[in-house]
């Protein structure tokens, strides 16, 4: 085993599974934890998660959820959020009714509910973008050299 089998990164990812549901986990080595708590003078109160939502007015808290100090990997699903809107997650220390993060998720984009229609789905997909304006195909309906494992069976000296 090398010592870079050793490393591990701390991480908060977030994902989205549906328009109203998202996934997260996390990963926090025990050195940084401590080394947080260290710089934080007196009481903090564990681990939170909030998953925040962004508007035009700016951030909102959609949930918050406590975890176990000792559960410093883990992963979790946030239910009943909006569709079509921009989230991302903060694992943090509740400190003295406050909230020290530790580590942010990159922002994701629940979709909107639903069906896709044509007019959410790009124009090189719709119907009227696969022929030019003389009514010439632009896009084929099926390459005349895909392989097909049907039409080669045999064809290996058997």
């Amino acid at each position: 085993m090398t010592a870079c089998q050793h490393i591990r990164e701390n991480a908060m990812h977030l994902m989205v599974q549906t328009p109203y549901t998202l996934f997260a986990y996390w990963d926090v080595t025990p050195e940084y934890l401590e080394l947080a708590k260290s710089s934080l003078p007196g009481e903090h109160f564990g681990l939170q998660i909030r998953l925040v939502r962004e508007t035009a007015e700016g951030a909102e808290i959609a949930d918050t959820l406590s975890i176990p100090s000792q559960e410093i990997k883990g992963r979790t699903y946030f239910s009943r959020q909006n569709p079509y809107n921009a989230y991302y997650a903060e694992l943090g220390l509740s400190y003295q009714g406050g909230f020290f993060t530790l580590l942010r998720s990159a922002p994701v984009i629940t979709p909107p509910a639903g069906k896709a229609t044509k007019h959410l789905m790009p124009k090189s997909t719709t119907e009227s973008h696969r022929k030019d304006t003389s009514g010439s195909q632009l896009v084929p309906d099926s390459l005349p050299f895909a392989y097909s494992p049907a039409e080669n069976k045999g064809s290996r000296g058997d």
